[in-house]
Formats: structure tokens, sequence, C-alpha cells
């Protein structure tokens, strides 16, 4: 691939190729990923085919131009495959000598809507807003200009501003252009511009210039109205004195006067006396501007400011409080210009006033209605939405919007933005936007209610009701839609409550049912169970007892007899283990266990009643074993029920395997039959006491349904597990005990005196059993209490000072706090393990710990798992179990480190 072919793959804007004839030859992949379509969907297909019906004229001028080989730049809407359109700013090339266009666009969707928003503000706005250069061009206008002058944006901006200037304005135009470009902002300049009709309107410029930019921002206000009572005035000023005293004194509604330089009144008319109060004596040649002004304004030195201004520009306007002489204040739309003298010297002030207070006084209370009625939205605890019809654009929406959907209210444009509203249904499917109550009820006119799952703004979800309703005018036409918005998340969590509390009293009835009708199986089974070998016994010691019986025939009866009483016998015992294991009173006689010799002995007891049925039995036995801390006795139990439980459940000449293996730091037996095997709906209960998969009077098979909760409970006595599984019917069966190994073994010692006769070995062992360790202190860390609380005492046994943890983090406090000579350390622990702990340790500083000798005492034993705790930071790695004796040795020649 070359490098101009992996460009047009890989580059996220849309390339093609299109021919002249307007068909589309070559798209790259950015096609499928920004408008839906794949190349083999647009290839062959006219380009126009694809660009929105409002955009298409201006494409196809576009398009036109393009034979003289020129390069266009345009956007125009263009079809995505799930029919919306998005934006697109394109610049295409002709290549005529190919005979092909070569196009790239560039997706401006989110652009094109923030223009539309700011074209959208402009229009409603009367300033006259512009952006132009330093060579004398407007390169953007605000649509007010258009309202104002009648010329479009276009036509504005194809020519120069000196184009549109009056004639006897161009050289202050240009004086003021030459400022400009100097970087000088021009604080107010006026001159005429001409309308579309011939007709001139004055405009007042406000003017920023940007030098590094070369541009220049401009506002301005049409001030032709004001110049033309302006100019009026001096025309009447001109013409006749006394005229315009007779004039000014007819204009009844207005205060017009003249002032001297300081703002003393020279003048009166009717007006004065209207809006302001004032007589004519009262007023010519009177200080009455600390009357007229309010104290604020006084404060501010405003009547200075604003003959300054006066005398800067020519004239200022504003509208502000004053007051009358009587003291009431009265809103004032006023303006003052300077009045000049033939020589164009200033010899005083015009000044127009105008009483606006009944309007003020109006707006003040439309805003004060508009503020209360904010503040009602804003504390009710609805949430309030209004939009335009038939646009579906949100103008308003309260305070409390905010706080439900918590992110600031977005408004959209139209109706079909509602689909980034991101909600779901009660059935958990995403919300079209045409399905909200407010798109409804501007489609339809009349009432819509939902409820809504609302990915809210901070990521969490929560219920709303929606309901939409429409406004309408009195003449029943619709003006606006608003919605409703209330929060009901709490409800429907409460109400998920109650129907899961529901659910769950209607499950502890069945199970309670369940356990109900297993106990009344029970004793049904329980009096079948007694009653049976009762039956045989009696019925046998009755014909016993009558005589007359020959020799054969009486052992027959006796081994009946015997038979029953120990099944009998059996029944009662489980009853009893099964008493003692829930009341806590079962007693173990501990000690180290050798788990294969406690296999072979069950084994021996249930091989007659497997070769009965010719059921092969099969041991798979682990070489690499070590003890575990049991009764031994309990032990066989637990091996014997679950031989007895596989082959009473396995059909003839059978196979049952008992697989004994050590796995980590556990033990594990595993019985596995090729029988019955468990339904997957019994498999959870099989543990369970009197739990039988067929309860009947038609089962096939006896028994009180105890044995396996015998079996879990006396695997939990010792620290173990007990699991089953099951592939379903006809399967088979396997279950697994699983017992910690044994973390030192107390009883070797012995053993080995027993089983060997070497003087020397004998001699060694007592020499080492001699070994002390007072004085020094020990810190075992272990998660498994009874293994923690041997080794501690074995290790107090040889005098030793031991301390205990049952987890790495617990275990590192004490580190810090006791500063032990020696750790002993379990390396699979939960949290943290061994390996965690001892880097922790090593990283104290000297003071703390970091030279402590440490012993791993763990039931890994690879090689692999030696290399890594040496690395880790141990000096010994011991493996469990190990005798008390090699464990004090080991311990004592470490104390050499300290």
């Amino acid at each position: 691939m070359t490098l101009e072919q992996r460009f047009f793959t890989l580059s996220p804007d849309l390339y093609c190729i299109i021919g002249r004839d307007g068909l589309i030859i070559q798209v790259n992949p950015a096609f499928e990923k920004i408008l839906g379509f794949a190349e083999e969907e647009v290839l062959g297909k006219s380009y126009i085919a694809f660009v929105h019906e409002d955009s298409a004229p201006a494409t196809v001028e576009a398009f036109s131009k393009l034979e003289s080989g020129i390069t266009a730049r345009y956007h125009n809407g263009y079809k995505c495959k799930d029919g919306s359109y998005k934006w697109v700013e394109w610049i295409v090339q002709p290549v005529l000598e190919e005979g092909v266009m070569y196009a790239v666009g560039r997706d401006f969707t989110e652009l094109h809507q923030v223009i539309e928003e700011r074209e959208r503000f402009f229009s409603v706005g009367t300033d006259l807003l512009s952006i132009g250069t330093f060579d004398g061009s407007l390169i953007w206008v605000s649509p007010s200009w258009e309202k104002t002058l009648g010329w479009t944006a276009e036509e504005l901006t194809a020519h120069p501003w000196l184009y549109f200037v009056h004639p006897e304005d161009h050289e202050k135009t240009v004086s003021a252009g030459e400022q400009l470009v100097t970087g000088t902002e021009l604080v107010s300049f006026e001159n005429r511009y001409r309308c579309k009709d011939g007709s001139y309107q004055w405009i007042s410029w406000k003017s920023r210039p940007f030098v590094s930019e070369k541009i220049i921002y401009g506002t301005a206000i049409d001030v032709t109205e004001r110049k033309q009572a302006l100019k009026a005035a001096e025309e009447a000023l001109r013409e006749s004195e006394e005229r315009y005293r007779t004039l000014v004194k007819q204009l009844h509604d207005h205060a017009i006067f003249r002032t001297d330089t300081q703002g003393r009144p020279t003048t009166w008319n009717e007006g004065v006396r209207r809006v302001l109060g004032f007589e004519e004596h009262e007023f010519i040649n009177q200080d009455v501007i600390p009357i007229i002004f309010t104290p604020e304004d006084l404060e501010k030195d405003v009547p200075k400011k604003e003959l300054e201004e006066a005398r800067a520009t020519g004239s200022t306007s504003d509208d502000r409080w004053m007051r009358r002489q009587d003291g009431t204040r009265i809103w004032i739309s006023g303006m003052t210009y300077a009045v000049h003298n033939t020589a164009g010297e200033i010899t005083g002030f015009g000044k127009v006033m105008g009483d606006m207070t009944d309007a003020k006084q109006a707006s003040d209370a439309l805003e004060k209605e508009q503020a209360r009625l904010r503040a009602v939205l804003d504390n009710i605890p609805v949430a309030v939405v209004l939009a335009e019809v038939p646009s579906g654009k949100i103008v308003m929406a309260n305070k409390r919007t905010e706080e439900i959907f918590r992110h600031p209210v977005f408004y959209s444009n139209d109706i079909n933005s509602y689909y980034e509203w991101e909600s779901y249904d009660a059935n958990g499917r995403r919300t079209q936007g045409h399905e909200y109550p407010l798109a409804k009820v501007i489609a339809t006119g009349t009432l819509h209610e939902n409820e809504y799952h609302y990915q809210r703004g901070d990521g969490t979800r929560a219920w709303v009701r929606i309901m939409g309703a429409p406004i309408k005018d009195r003449d029943g036409n619709m003006i606006a839609a608003v919605v409703a918005i209330t929060d009901i998340d709490a409800e429907k969590q409460e109400q998920e409550r109650r129907e899961q509390l529901f659910e769950n009293e209607h499950l502890a009835r069945v199970e309670a049912e369940r356990v109900g009708r297993m106990k009344d199986e029970f004793l049904a089974t329980l009096s079948h169970e007694l009653r049976t070998p009762l039956n045989a016994i009696l019925g046998w010691s009755q014909i016993i007892r009558k005589g007359n019986i020959d020799p054969a025939r009486m052992q027959q009866g006796l081994d009946t007899i015997q038979r029953n009483v120990r099944a009998q016998s059996q029944l009662i015992e489980d009853l009893l283990d099964m008493s003692r294991i829930i009341s806590g009173k079962i007693r173990l006689n501990i000690q180290q266990v050798d788990m294969k010799s406690v296999i072979e002995a069950a084994l021996e007891t249930v091989r007659l009643s497997a070769e009965a049925k010719g059921i092969q039995l099969q041991t798979v036995f682990d070489q690499l074993l070590g003890v575990v801390s049991g009764d031994p006795a309990r032990l066989q139990q637990i091996i014997w029920n679950l031989l007895s439980n596989a082959i009473k459940f396995t059909p003839k000449h059978g196979k049952v395997q008992i697989v004994l293996e050590r796995v980590d730091s556990r033990i594990e037996v595993s019985v596995i039959d090729t029988g019955l095997g468990i339904k997957p709906e019994f498999l959870p209960h099989v543990f369970e006491r009197f739990s039988q998969a067929d309860g009947s009077i038609t089962r096939k098979h006896g028994g009180l349904g105890l044995g396996l909760s015998i079996v879990r409970g006396l695997t939990e006595l010792h620290g173990g597990t007990v699991r089953a599984k099951s592939d379903g019917e006809g399967m088979g069966a396997t279950f697994t005990i699983s017992l910690p190994i044994a973390a030192v073994i107390t009883n070797v010692g012995e053993q080995n005196k027993k089983n060997r006769d070497t003087d020397d070995y004998s001699d060694e062992f007592e020499e080492s059993e001699q070994l002390v360790l007072a004085g020094v202190k020990v810190l075992v860390v272990d998660d498994e209490p009874d293994a923690r609380e041997l080794i501690r005492c074995v290790l107090e046994d040889a005098l030793a000072n031991v301390i205990t943890a049952g987890s790495a983090i617990e275990g590192l406090e004490l580190v810090k706090q006791e500063a032990p000579d020696v750790i002993v350390s379990d390396i699979g622990m939960p949290d943290e393990d061994g390996y965690q702990f001892i880097k922790k340790v090593r990283s104290l500083p000297i003071e703390k710990g970091r030279k402590i000798p440490a012993v791993a005492l763990t039931a890994y034993a690879r090689a692999e798992d030696r290399k890594r705790t040496l690395l880790a930071g141990y000096q010994m790695h011991i493996t469990k179990p190990v005798e008390p004796s090699e464990l004090i040795a080991i311990i004592s020649s470490l104390t050499s480190l300290i």
C-alpha cells in the first residue's frame, strides 16, 4: 500500500472520487464510520442523491463551477444510513485531464448547530453587529443589518464598506478606518449608510481593532430618528429662536429646553411643567441639577459626565431615575446634545426628556411577576420544562430539573434532538425521541404520561414520571407544550423492596413446606426403617421359642436376628451422631492421621458388600502426601459413609474409585461412582438432614437420609469442606472432602522410636528434643487458627516467647510494635500472601525489622516455590507438615543471625 493509499484509507475525514457525470467512483472507510454507508452502498450512485433537498440547489450550483477547473468550498446536509442528516463541509478539486473530482469532507454538524444558535440569537437582537478587515471589507454581519438597511448579508459582504457610505461621509469614514488600523478603538463614530431602496440611515459605531488578526469588531445602532429629531430641532432654532420657543412650548409630552455650558436652563416649555413640575421662573437660570438628579447620580458625578460626553461626541442618551421638583421620582428617557454657534463653538446644550414612569413600572412589575413565577417554579418539588410549538425547542426549565437529572439543562433545538436523552422503559428498551410525552403532546395536542428509567448526568439511573400537556390560547390553538417531571425513584425502590419481600416470603413459605414434607417423609421412613428389622427379629424369635426346629433353620433365624439388630443399631447410631453434631457435643480424639491408612481401613469394611454386587473398587493415591489432624475413627466414618453410599447407589458390576491427592495445602479424598447420579434440582440439598432424592414408599433404597449430612458435619468439625458433583441421572456422582494438612507432625518422633532400632538416630532425636529457645521472641503468621495455635504450643514448650497473627496485615503491625527475633509465616493467606508480607517487612527501616530472620512454613513444596520464597526474602523454606524438633532446630540456628 502506498503512502497516498494509506492516507486515503486511514484518514478520519470523508474522501471520495466523483466522475464528471456526478457518479461516485471511490470512497474511503470514513464514509461508513461517519455516515454509516459501506463502500458498495454508494459506489456508482449519484452524489446529489445523498444531499438534503434544501442543500441540493447550492450543491448543484457549486458543481457547475467545477467544470471550469475552479476548486469549490461549500457545505451541505448529507444523508446518513439511518435516515438522519449530518452537516459536512466539502472542498472539491476538479482534475479536468482525468475527468474526475476529488472531494474531502469534514463533519461539522456540531459547529453548524452552534452557528445556527448564534444566528438565531443575533436574529432577535436589534444591535448591528459586524466583523471587518483592515482592507475595508465586511466579512460577517448580523441579521439585524438586513432588517435595518434591506441589504442581505451576502450583499453587504460583497463590497467594501465605503460602497454603502454616503459620499459626504467618505472622508471621515476613511479617517476613522485609518485610526482603527493603527490599533485605536473608536468609542463613538457616526456616518450614513445607504439602504437598498436608495435612502440613507444614520449609524452610530463602536469599533475595536485586533491588529494581530487584522480584523475589526463593530457594534452599531440606528440613530436616524434621533438625528432627524436633532436636525429638526437645530433647523428650527436656526430659522427662528422665537419660532423655536413657540414650537417647544407646544410640546406638552416632553420637557425640551436648553442650558448654558454649565447645565443651567436658559429656556422652558410646557413639557417642563408637566414632566419636571417647574414653572418658568423657577426653572430658567436656576441651578436645578441638584434637584432633578438623584443623590446616587450626584454622588457619581453623572450630570458632569453627561455634559462631557455630549461635548465630546455631539450627543448622549440614557434612561434613568430622576426627580420632580416635589421630590417624587420618575423614570426619564432623555437625550442631551451639544448646541453650536455659526463658528462651530459649543454655546450650550439641548435636553429632551420624556416621562416613561408608567412604562418602567409596568416593566418592573412584569419582571417581578416573572421573578415570582421563577421562584415558585424553582421551589416546587416537580421539574417543569416548557417547549415551543411546533418546533419542540426547549425554552425554559426550572431548578428542580437540574436536581433530578443531575446536569445542566440542555436546550434542544427541535423534536428530532430528543433522542439524545438516554432513557429506558420498564422493559429496558431505549426510548425513541418521538415517544417522549413532550413530543407526543406537540404531535397530538393532547395529554400524555409515562415512566422512564433515566440516565442522569452523574452516571446513575433514576425512575421519573413525565406528564406532558398542551398550552392553548383563547381560540384553542396550541402555542406551547409543558411537561412536569416527578422523581419516583424512591417509590420504585420501595415497590421493588416490597416485591422482593413478597418473593422472599413466598420462597420461605415454599421452603417451609418442603422442610415440613421432608420431616413427614422422614418420620414415615424412620417408622418403616425401625419396624422392618423389628418384624424380622420378632418373627424369628417366636419361631425359635416354639422349638421343633432343625439346626440349619435355627442358624438361619439367629443370623437374621443378628443382621437386623445390627441394622437397627446403625440407624440409632446415625441418629445419635446427628444429634451430637447439631448440639456440638461430639468429641474428637485429635491426633496426626495418615489418610491412606484411614481409606484402606474403610475399604476393608465395605469390600464384602461391594463384591456381593460385583462392584470394582479402585484406588488412586498421590505419593506426595502429608498428614492431617483429626479423629481417626471419625475420619474413617466419613470415608465409610461415602463408600457405602456409592456402593448402595451403583448398579451391579459398576465401579467405585477412591482418589487421594494433595492440592496445595490440603488433602482431598474423592469417591467417584458410576451409579444412579443426582438430579440437578436435588444436588443443592444432597447434604441436608433427612433429605432423600426418593422419599416415597416405592423407593428402591432404604435409609434415613442422614449419612451425607453426617459426612458434612464431621468434615466441617475437622476444618474441612465437602462437595458433590453429578452430571445428572444415570451419570454417576463424585463426592470430595478437603482437609487441611497438619502444620506440624507431633507424634512422628515417637513413631520413629517404635519403628526404628538405630541408636544413633534415637540419640540424634533426643538431642534435638532437648533444644530450647529461652528468650527468643517468635512471630507466627498463619490464617489457619488450628495450625497457628499448634505451632505456638510447640514453640512455647521449647520456652520461646510466641506472638501470633492471623493475617499478613496484622503480622506487619506486630513486626513494627514487638520487634521479634524470628518470623515463622505461612505463604498461602487471603488478601495478602506470605510473599507480599515478607517484601513489606524487608522494606522497613533496619531498626523496625528489615534484618529479622524469617522462615516460610508452607504446603507449597515444589522447587519453584522454594526458589520464590528465598527470593522474596525468607532465609528458610519448610514444607508442611514439619516435625517439632526440626522446626525448633531451624529457629535455633536462625537466632545466630540476630
